[in-house]
Order: structure tokens, then C-alpha cells, then sequence
């Protein structure tokens, strides 16, 4: 398996777990208040280094290694409930992240999708951007006939956004006030700056955009700063 198979395997391993988590988290939270929605979530995946780890970084490989990783992750997870708006949320959280490389970026919230429209229509991304933003939800609570759904979905990219990983999952409530989650589905495909993407997922993805960006940038002026005035000595000598 090349490097960037395993990197892909790794990320479907990693967003299933996450889904599934998710899916807990929303049934339990609505035992407690029946048809609650969940916060979204900003998770942050990144290697550790072993040396600076605090805890048993041996333990984490070890788990690693039972979900079938290539790699020691570990995880930092962000709840988005500072603003009412999930996209303000994620504009401030990535704004105030700290310049440095992560493996993974992922977004997990509740949504709606559109199930007459599937992606073996080969117009469908043009079909989804005639929806507004707030039209399906709309649509869902306002017409007996709708063809919405709510879904708990989860989408990211990996550091380098060679590759954008989606799962999601449908689901109803039942006579408690329980959801009852279809079967998860995936979607792994390449990354490409033309995509059409909503607007949490065009956030995300200009966020990555935006930290490899400034990361190279600050690479570039630690180096610089380490850098012999090799010019400047030049200069002295020919005045010589």
C-alpha cells in the first residue's frame, strides 16, 4: 500500500469512528431531551511527538494500532457553540489556530441533504447549488412532502488537500424522541480547487488553504532569520 493509500485508509478509519461517536453522543443527549440537535464539532488530527507527549504515548500507539492505523494520531476535538452560526464559529476557531501541520482537519454537524438528488447523477453539483442556504431546512419543516432528510454528517481533508473524505448518515426520530440512524455511507475523492462545496465545507477547506500557506511562510523567515548576511559580507569585501 503506497503512502497515500494508507493516508486515505487512515482517514476513513478516523471519520467513521468520529460519525460513530457523534451518533452516541446524539442518542444520549436526547434521552436527557428528546429530538436535541448535537453542537458541531471541529476535530483536529495531528502525530504526537513522543517525546513532548503527556500521558502514555504507548497506550495511544497501541489503540492506534487495534483500529487498524498506519500511524500514531492523536485527536483534538472543538465544540462550535461560542456563535449561533457554525461558519462563524469555524472562521474564528481557524483564525486563532496555532501555525503548525496536522494530519487531518474535520467537520462533523447535523444538516440536511436532498435524497432525490444522488452523485450518480452526473449534474448533481450543479442540481445542489440551486438550493440557498437555509432552503432545505425549510423545505423539511414546512412541506409534507419533502424529499429533505436530516443527516449527521461528517467532511475534511487531509494536510496536503490531495483528498476530501465525507461520511454521513440519515436518520428519524422515534415516538420517544430518539434518532434511528440509517446505514453510514463514505464518499473519498480527490481534492480539487474547482469543487463545488457548501459553504462550512468552502470555510474548511480555504482554512487548511490558509494554515499551509502561513506555515511555509513561517518556515521560510525561521530559515531567513538563520541565514549568514552572506551578502552583506560580500559587500564589505569589495569595498576592500
Amino acid at each position: 500500500m503506497d503512502s497515500n493509500e494508507a493516508l486515505k485508509k487512515d482517514a476513513e478509519i478516523l471519520i467513521t469512528d468520529f460519525m460513530e461517536r457523534a451518533q452516541l453522543a446524539k442518542t444520549e443527549m436526547c434521552r436527557n431531551e428528546p429530538m436535541t440537535d448535537n453542537p458541531a464539532l471541529l476535530v483536529v488530527v495531528f502525530e504526537p511527538n513522543k517525546d513532548d507527549f503527556e500521558g502514555d504515548y504507548d497506550r495511544l500507539a497501541s489503540e492506534c494500532v487495534e483500529m487498524g492505523l498506519s500511524k500514531t494520531y492523536q485527536c483534538g476535538m472543538i465544540p462550535l457553540i461560542h456563535k449561533p452560526d457554525p461558519c462563524d464559529c469555524l472562521t474564528d476557531v481557524i483564525g486563532n489556530f496555532p501555525i503548525d501541520k496536522f494530519s487531518f482537519l474535520f467537520f462533523i454537524a447535523e444538516s440536511y441533504r436532498e435524497t432525490a438528488i444522488t452523485t450518480d447523477d452526473p449534474d448533481w453539483q450543479e442540481k445542489i447549488k440551486e438550493y440557498e442556504h437555509g432552503d432545505m431546512a425549510k423545505d423539511f419543516a414546512e412541506n409534507p412532502f419533502t424529499t429533505i432528510t436530516e443527516i449527521l454528517s461528517g467532511f475534511g481533508y487531509d494536510w496536503d488537500l490531495s483528498n476530501r473524505f465525507v461520511a454521513f448518515v440519515d436518520y428519524k426520530y422515534d415516538d420517544k424522541g430518539l434518532p434511528v440512524f440509517t446505514e453510514m455511507e463514505q464518499l473519498s475523492d480527490k481534492a480539487d480547487e474547482q469543487d463545488s462545496r457548501g459553504r462550512l465545507d468552502e470555510l474548511l477547506y480555504r482554512g487548511v488553504q490558509f494554515m499551509r500557506l502561513a506555515t511555509q511562510a513561517t518556515n521560510f523567515f525561521e530559515k531567513w532569520d538563520k541565514k549568514p548576511n552572506n551578502l552583506r559580507i560580500r559587500k564589505n569585501k569589495e569595498k576592500e
